[in-house]
Formats: structure tokens, sequence, C-alpha cells
């Protein structure tokens, strides 16, 4: 820890005040290292999401959910309306200028993940210059590339929620005036557009952070009550000028529903992904040196930091007044108000995600001169350098395979989905009708239309009765030709449980369609019977959608 007695002994006498590691101001970094510092994660962050010299690299994830809701909102398709989630439609939005701009291509993911990451790293240097000192600023965002980042590249709206909260966290990290508190809060209003927590998140963390400052002495009431007015004011003039604009088209009941009701009633049962049980689950095998040592780090990082930060600063902060206490402790407060927006479900993909405070907050620990704590750090930087060049030599060497798609051309990195991909997209065309019951990444990259309101089904209360009526009359209606079921999630088609809601679309399947593939993973394809008299539906005679997304 940054705060042994041993540092007091380098200094000549146990009376000698902690040495800070570099001379100078707070805040004062060589711009040039600056550049040299973030085109090293300029091309960390290239090397690990495209195959050198151009081929971005397909990784499954959420983001094939936002990618093709994209798609629908630039053809047009009302959101809330027409088709069914539950976040604010930041990411679809974001991603629907993309498409409607460049077409829907395969490396706007990809892209997306590259700029996400230099900027954060961006922003952790900013920050982390007012907390520590010297090249020790460039550490944690260079070990946020190397871990967090790096082990989940799936460009969701955790994503753009954490790099608005982060930015706001640098706008006020130097002062809190009442024009820095403003954009502040217009940056958390940003946040709050891709996910609804994570603004409020950050406001509760700022107004925390104020009262502790005027509870201090450092600022009067007067100024604090007008600074906390311009950060919610800001932020709610942000979010309501933006979502208004979808709930007048959705209409109002239908906006709420999705974005209120829905999440507080039925998200939580999308199990385990949205619970306890998925902490610390799954682990990788031991044999995964690198993976599984991320995957301590991150898990044993989080929260922990914090508790150590706050007993530290509690025992410490007299005894070492010349420690940048005060911005650490603003870090340390968004951190934790960031946890506290997953702390339902804290798994290893949304901890990486929200992993760049506590890892400025470990590094402030460590920014000590005492013996242990300059080991520690060292430690922390052959880690992280280690990480930084294995990592992306590993993503260039290892078995690919490079498949021209409607999107592009993609690289897969694992044989058995290059060969469910390929296989779909020798028998499809851009702009067929396809039902991917379990999932949604095949709609994007293979430009097949999903004619249902739904992103995916479950065996839960997250998919409502309706919405299995509605995908039921589609599918009879359209003559949709192609249906992909994943038994692993939704179990065998003929499997059906009491309690799950799922059995008008078995009756479905087993009555009109038949089973031609079973893929290595376990997927089955299966396609219309030539006896329910087969007609490929296309994109141009779509039936009107206004009434699909119907509520319980």
């Amino acid at each position: 820890m940054a705060l042994e007695t041993e540092e007091r002994e380098e200094a000549g006498s146990k009376n000698t005040p902690f040495r800070p590691l570099v001379a100078g101001p707070a805040g004062s970094l060589n711009p040039l290292a600056v550049r040299i510092g973030l085109a090293a994660a300029l091309l960390f962050a290239y090397l690990n999401l495209f195959i050198w010299p151009d081929a971005p690299i397909f990784t499954w994830g959420d983001q094939a959910i936002f990618l093709q809701s994209g798609v629908k909102l630039a053809a047009g398709q009302v959101m809330y309306r027409d088709f069914f989630f539950f976040t604010l439609p930041g990411t679809e939005t974001f991603y629907s200028l993309l498409i409607r701009t460049f077409g829907a291509r395969a490396w706007i993911p990809n892209v997306s993940l590259l700029l996400l990451g230099v900027g954060l790293v961006w922003l952790s240097i900013r920050i982390s210059s007012r907390i520590v000192r010297g090249v020790t600023a460039f550490l944690p965002g260079f070990l946020f590339l190397g871990t967090g980042y790096r082990s989940w590249l799936d460009a969701t709206h955790h994503w753009f929620s954490v790099f608005f909260v982060v930015a706001a966290t640098a706008v006020v990290i130097e002062s809190r005036s009442v024009r820095r508190m403003a954009c502040a809060g217009a940056l958390l209003g940003v946040a709050s557009c891709f996910t609804q927590t994570r603004g409020p998140a950050g406001i509760v963390a700022l107004s925390v952070f104020l009262l502790w400052e005027w509870h201090g002495g450092e600022r009067s009431w007067r100024d604090t009550v007008k600074a906390e007015l311009a950060m919610i004011g800001a932020s709610v003039a942000v979010l309501f000028s933006f979502c208004s604009y979808f709930a007048d088209r959705a209409g109002l009941a239908n906006f709420l529903w999705a974005t209120l009701v829905f999440p507080l009633k039925y998200s939580r049962s999308y199990l385990p992904w949205n619970s306890w049980g998925v902490y610390l689950w799954p682990m990788p095998r031991l044999y995964h040196v690198v993976t599984f040592g991320i995957w301590c780090f991150i898990n044993g990082l989080i929260p922990a930091v914090f508790v150590v930060f706050f007993a530290a600063f509690w025992r410490y902060r007299k005894s070492h007044p010349e420690m940048a206490w005060k911005p650490a402790m603003l870090v340390a407060l968004v951190g934790v108000f960031l946890f506290a927006t997953v702390a339902y479900a804290p798994g290893f993909d949304r901890l990486c995600e929200i992993s760049m405070p506590a890892i400025m907050v470990l590094v402030f620990l460590l920014s000590g001169a005492g013996k242990a704590t300059t080991m520690a750090r060292r430690g922390l930087w052959i880690f992280t350098l280690t990480m930084l060049v294995i990592l992306p030599i590993r993503v260039q060497t290892r078995w690919h395979a490079i498949l021209k798609l409607p999107a592009g051309g993609s690289a897969f990195l694992d044989p058995e989905t290059y060969a469910e991909y390929k296989w779909i997209a020798e028998r499809t065309r851009p702009g067929e009708r396809f039902f991917e019951a379990g999932f949604s990444d095949i709609y994007f990259m293979l430009h097949l239309e999903n004619p249902t309101a739904v992103h995916l089904l479950t065996r839960s209360q997250y998919t409502r009765p309706s919405q299995v009526k509605d995908v039921v009359s589609c599918l009879e209606r359209l003559k949709v030709r192609w249906i992909l079921w994943t038994p692993e999630l939704l179990g065998q088609v003929d499997d059906s449980q009491r309690r799950e809601g799922l059995g008008p679309l078995r009756r479905l399947i087993l009555a009109d369609y038949r089973e031609v593939k079973e893929f290595a993973d376990g997927d089955q394809m299966w396609e219309l019977a030539p006896s329910s008299g087969t007609t490929v539906g296309r994109q141009g005679d779509r039936t009107p959608t206004a009434d699909r997304v119907k509520r319980d």
C-alpha cells in the first residue's frame, strides 16, 4: 500500500513526510508522451479487433441485438412499437446513424469499440494525472486495456454509458464550478440515453462528493445547491429531449412499459445472467493462464479495492496530506456507484465494463515511494506490458478464416462458428426473412430480416406470453422459411416444460418444419416443410407492424 511506514525510513527519518514519486504540479504530462501512449492504445485495440491488415474480427455478443435494432431504425421502424427492447435507445440510434451513412457493415462494432477503448484511455490519463504523478498516470489506462477492455469486446450500451460517466468525471476532476457541473450533468444525461441507471449513478456519486466538500467546509451550501441543480437540470434536459421523440412516436404507454415496467418486473427473471448466480461464473480453466489471471484480477479487484481505499482514507488522510485524496475520493465514489448499477448481477462481463475507476483507485493506492508499493507498482507494470504484448500476438497468430458475407469480409476465430455462418450464408439471400429463436447474432452479418418484434426468446418470464403468440402468428402468416433453434438455451424443440411459455412455438415447429441441420455447437436449423406451402418471405411485402409490441 502507498501508506506503509517503510516509506518514511527511505526518506532518512521516520518523521519525514511521505515522498511523492515525481515533483511538479499534478496534471502536468508531456503532450508528446500522451500522444505516444494513445498511439500505443490505438495499435493494441486495432490488433485485437482486426486481423491484419483490415479484416474485422467477428465477436459474438449482445452487440448483435443493438446492431439489428439499428438496422430496423434505419429502415424506418419505430422502437418500442414495431420492435421491443428495454434500454433507452441511445445505442440503437448511434448504430442506425452509422448504418444510414455506411450501410450495415461488419466493421461498425469493431471501429466503435476501437474508438471507445482509445477514448477511455485518454480520459484515464487525464483523470489519473490528477491523482498520481509522472509515468504512473499512464498505468491505469494501459492496465484497463489489457484486462477489462480486452476481456469483453462487445459493443453494447454498457461501454457507451461508461464512457460518458468517465467523461463527466474528467470534466469535474479539477474543479466543480457551476459550468463544469452542468457540462458533467449533460454527459450523464447522455449516459442515461444508453443505460437507464448509469446517469443517475453518476449524479448520485457527484452529489455525494459535493456534499462531502460542503461538510469539509470547502464550499458554501449555496454553491453546493447551485452546482447540484445545474448538474441535475442539464442531465434531465438532455434525457428528456432525446427520449421525448421516441416516446411520442411509439406512444407513451409503450415507451414506459418497455423502459421502466419491464426492467423492474421481468428483466431479473432471465436467469442466471440477470441475477447473483452469474457471479464468478463461468470460471476459466486453470490452464488458460492469461484468461484465468485476468479473471482473478477483475473479480478480486471489484469491489474490494473501494473498501481498502475508504479504510486507507480514514486512517491516513491526515498523516499523508500530500497525497491527492480529494480527486481520488471522487474517482472512488464514481466507481462505487457504477458498481451499484451491476451489483444485482455482477458477472465478469459487467465488472470488466465498469473496471476503469477501480483500476485508477488501485494505482493511486500503490503510488507511494515505499519499497513495498514500488515493487507492487513495478509488478503491475510488468503484468500490464506483458498483456499488451501477448494478447495482440495471440490474436494475430491463432487460427482464423475470413468469410465474405453480405456485411463484408469478417475474420472468424472459431471453426464451429465459421462453419455455421458459412452454411447459412450459402442457403439464404440478403433481405430474406429468418428467425433465430435463442439470440440475434445472425441477422446483421448476413443481412437477414427478423420479421418478429422480439430479439430473442427465453424459457423464463423475461419472454412474455403475448410475445410468443405474436411470434407464432408472424411465422405462420409470413411463411418464414428458416428457424434457427438453440437447444443450449431453449431445450430441445419437443422438450416443453409446464411453466414455460414457448409451447405454441414448439408445436408450430414440430407441425410445419423439419430439421435439416445440426451444427457442432448444438444449434439446429429447421426449414419450412414443403407440405406447408413454402413461400419465402421477402422484405417488400411486410404487413403493417404498428400493433406488434404488446404488453402483458
